[in-house]
């Protein structure tokens, strides 16, 4: 029994220093010099009289039981600010507002008329009829070759990728160049960076891309679209491809 006791007291003791440690960290309290050697004395204490400030008799001291209560709540009551400091610590404030980080795409609902800035293209596959056509041409007269294209009347062609390859005799020089139908203005003329692959079959390979956006509406005359293959000498028999790739929509 007198072990038990002994057992109790030692729990209570270190209950109490850890208590007290904690207090005396956040400044609450002064830690006295308390270890589990000094249990003893801290369980033979008796309890004290409130009102008349003297001690009470030896059997009437407060049960360990009731003292190691009292420990747990003042322990309780200094981990609470300390764990709610913690949490604290860990979302810093930001100046101006808080920081917030969206990694999924937000459905955003607009009420009211929006304000927008610049050219704003609204896309509708439906309205769209794709447009891939590829032009050839094998016969040439001078040094000039050209390959046309036809834009359907009352369609506007939008351009988005041109292709070109030319397959000169060697050591030719060449330029490509695009123009539209004359108009009260001129002609319009777009003219591309071509590049030389190399040499096959005694023929120099010349090729083009070009990522765009042009448009071009179809009238009643053919010949909308022109692509012209100059060389530096008549020599040899030149092919001259285009490929043209985007899409036909309706003239507003």
């Amino acid at each position: 029994m007198v072990a038990q006791q002994r057992e109790s007291c030692l729990q209570v003791a270190d209950c109490h220093l850890v208590a007290l440690r904690i207090l005396y960290r956040r400044g609450l309290a002064h830690a006295p010099a308390l270890t589990a050697k000094n249990a003893p004395t801290l369980c033979a204490m008796p309890a004290v009289n409130l009102k008349t400030k003297t001690p009470m008799s030896s059997h009437t001291s407060v049960p360990v039981r009731r003292r190691f209560a009292a420990c747990i709540a003042i322990l309780g009551v200094a981990l609470v600010p300390v764990s709610h400091s913690l949490g604290a610590a860990a979302t810093p404030s930001t100046p101006g507002g808080p920081t917030v980080t969206v990694n999924e795409p937000v459905a955003v609902t607009v009420a009211g008329p929006v304000e927008v800035q610049g050219v704003v293209e609204v896309i509708n596959d439906v309205l769209r009829q794709p447009y891939r056509v590829s032009r050839q041409q094998l016969i040439s007269v001078g040094r000039n070759t050209e390959v046309t294209f036809d834009v359907p009347t009352n369609k506007r062609l939008i351009i988005e990728t041109i292709s070109i390859l030319a397959k000169v005799t060697e050591n030719q020089s060449v330029n490509v160049s695009m123009s539209t139908p004359a108009t009260t203005s001129g002609n319009s003329f777009v003219f591309f960076p071509i590049q030389k692959q190399g040499n096959f079959l005694s023929q120099d390979f010349f090729v083009a891309y070009y990522p765009t956006k042009l448009r071009v509406d179809g009238k009643a005359l053919s010949d909308d679209i022109v692509f012209t293959l100059n060389r530096n000498s008549a020599a040899g028999a030149p092919e001259f491809t285009v490929s043209l790739f985007g899409y036909l929509v309706d003239i507003p």
